[in-house]
C-alpha cells in the first residue's frame, strides 16, 4: 500500500506540472504576441493621432 501512496502522490505531481507547463506554453505562443500586437497599435495610433494634430494646427 506504501508504493501505491507514493504512485499516487508522484503522479498527481507530475499531471499538475504538466498543466502548469501547458498553460505556461500557451500563455508565450499565444497569448503574448497578441498583446504585444496590441501594445504596438496603440502607439502607433498614439503617434498618427500626434502628427495629425501636428499637421492641422501649426504654431506661427
Amino acid at each position: 500500500m506504501k508504493k501505491f501512496g507514493i504512485g499516487v502522490i508522484i503522479g498527481v505531481v507530475a499531471t499538475v506540472a504538466t498543466g502548469v507547463g501547458a498553460f505556461l506554453g500557451f500563455k508565450q505562443k499565444i497569448v503574448k504576441p497578441i498583446a504585444d500586437e496590441e501594445a504596438k497599435f496603440d502607439s502607433t495610433r498614439i503617434q498618427s493621432a500626434r502628427k495629425a494634430h501636428q499637421a492641422h494646427n501649426p504654431r506661427y
